[in-house]
């Protein structure tokens, strides 16, 4: 990112100005570095407070199985396992350690979240009392749901990122679809966490899942919070 022109920084600039204002699906081709920018900080702050609410249930287990639908160029990947991090660093009498599976269909950002993922891997500063497996598959959800999830269902934890919202012009019936599948890879007390933009056609949308769907204590929603 330090080596972006200053004309690539303003056709960025464009690009979030003018998000959402089509009717199309949203063209994410060539856009890793929008994403990056656009996304990394928000992420940060829409993944950890669920973490947390976990956390101070007693719920956050410190050997996860965590499966990701859309990571992007793995803004929200990052937020995870950074936590965890911060976990292992407080706590360096506990062994911490996370099996991530993380499901991606656009090839941009699969070599971007492969880059950085790794990267933070290779040199965290956890090393000591964090173990982390991370698994990136570029497959749509429909053909990753198709493989029997992997290995195995049972995740912890079942994260999307802005994979249910209008913006990405599917039906409503598929986006239900998406979000049952999310609850059926959960294992018993596992948590789901819902990352997506405000609006109330979105808002709307989310909410309808959630009375058609949600067991109480089973799914958390972030973002916007005023949908739960």
């Amino acid at each position: 990112l330090r080596e972006l022109s200053g004309s690539r920084l303003e056709a960025i600039r464009q690009m979030s100005i003018n998000y959402g204002s089509s009717s199309q699906a949203t063209d994410y081709h060539g856009r890793a570095d929008y994403y990056v920018l656009a996304y990394m900080l928000m992420n940060f702050y829409k993944l950890w407070l669920p973490l947390w609410e976990i956390l101070q249930q007693g719920k956050l287990k410190p050997n996860v199985r965590v499966l990701e639908l859309g990571p992007g160029p793995g803004t929200a990947t990052l937020a995870l396992l950074s936590f965890y991090c911060m976990l292992a660093l407080d706590n360096r009498e506990t062994q911490f350690s996370i099996d991530y599976v993380a499901v991606e269909r656009e090839e941009d950002f699969v070599r971007a979240a492969d880059s950085m993922v790794n990267h933070f891997i290779a040199g965290h500063p956890c090393q000591q009392n964090l173990h982390i497996n991370f698994q990136l598959r570029q497959q749509s959800f429909e053909e990753f749901f198709a493989s029997g999830y992997g290995d195995e269902r049972g995740y912890d934890l079942v994260l999307e990122s802005n994979a249910l919202n209008d913006h990405e012009n599917v039906s409503e019936d598929a986006h239900l679809n998406v979000a049952r599948e999310m609850l059926y890879a959960l294992q018993a007390g596992g948590h789901a966490v819902f990352i997506e933009p405000r609006g109330r056609v979105n808002c709307t949308r989310l909410q309808k899942f959630f009375d058609d769907m949600m067991v109480e204590g089973v799914a958390m929603l972030l973002a916007p919070r005023n949908c739960r």
